[in-house]
């Protein structure tokens, strides 16, 4: 009898409190929730530092959150900034940011001297930063260089140091097509990957030549018999730059190598070694031209 009653009373009380949760968990469903949802939009996203280098503070903001948010150094800010420790901010408080593409102008400037020492197109630098004519610019001013390299600024050098006296053939006779030409037998400067291709891309852009995969310090050949017409790194975005004229108008352009192994003014035979890859980069840039024209250096090499 007892047994009975000590099963009844478990049964009664835990059919109650299993009843009881069923209720709960109903309640629970039909009832609308309040969710905080964690907004990942701003994960490691980077922001776009203003032309002249000043931002605002806003509400909670770090030196350490701010250096995140526009990808700066933590030192730079505080250094350019005059801030001491332990670095509190104020909202609306005016902040400096150095910009990686702030170019300060120098005494003897103009646009074509900065277009050929950032391997960018002139008329983009008028463009983002809004200049109008005669485009004079002011020493110590500053002016935002654009980040897309523009290969055709080779021309410059290539008119100074190659074809002085020679008349230059429009673009509008520009060749690319292999079957139109004979000529000589190339050969690759190297065995590696070709990881950007000749050609149009973007909105409109031209790609002048080819970027080919390099490992650390690899031998880099010349493509055929010439002349060492120029060795150096008068263009700041191309590194090292090797121009090689060869014969029947053919020019070979070889940039961001690394070390040397030609003079300018030597003579060259087809395959000897004239430089090796950059410690730096894991590619190199390549290009053929024939009249100063562009031409695709898969349609030519061998």
């Amino acid at each position: 009898m007892i047994k009975i009653l000590f099963l009844f009373l478990i049964t009664f009380l835990f059919g109650c409190q299993t009843s009881n949760l069923f209720e709960d968990v109903k309640k629970d469903f039909a009832v609308e929730k309040k969710v905080t949802v964690f907004d990942r939009s701003n994960i490691n996203r980077q922001f776009q530092i203003p032309l002249n280098g000043m931002i605002l503070v806003n509400k909670d903001d770090t030196i350490y959150s701010i250096a995140n948010k526009y990808k700066v150094v933590p030192k730079d800010i505080i250094d350019d900034n005059n801030l001491v420790e332990p670095y509190n901010l104020k909202v609306n408080q005016i902040l400096f940011l150095r910009n990686k593409n702030l170019y300060v102008i120098r005494f003897g400037d103009n646009l074509e001297k900065i277009s050929l020492k950032f391997a960018v197109n002139k008329s983009d630098i008028i463009r983002i930063n809004k200049l109008s004519k005669p485009y004079q610019l002011k020493v110590g001013n500053k002016i935002l260089i654009p980040q897309t390299k523009d290969f055709s600024v080779v021309d410059l050098i290539i008119d100074k140091k190659i074809y002085k006296s020679e008349p230059k053939i429009s673009n509008k006779n520009r060749i690319i097509n292999a079957k139109s030409l004979n000529s000589p037998k190339f050969i690759w400067p190297s065995k590696g990957q070709i990881i950007k291709n000749f050609g149009v891309f973007g909105k409109g852009q031209h790609y002048d030549g080819v970027d080919i995969k390099a490992s650390n310090n690899s031998p880099i050949y010349s493509i055929y018999e010439g002349t060492i017409a120029f060795t150096g790194s008068e263009i700041k975005k191309f590194g090292n730059l090797i121009l090689i004229k060869h014969k029947n108008g053919w020019l070979s352009a070889y940039s961001n190598v690394g070390k040397f192994n030609v003079k300018q003014g030597s003579s060259i035979k087809k395959g000897e070694l004239i430089a090796y890859s950059s410690n730096d980069l894991d590619y190199y840039h390549f290009q053929l031209r024939h009249n100063r024209n562009p031409v695709n250096p898969i349609e030519f090499l061998n």
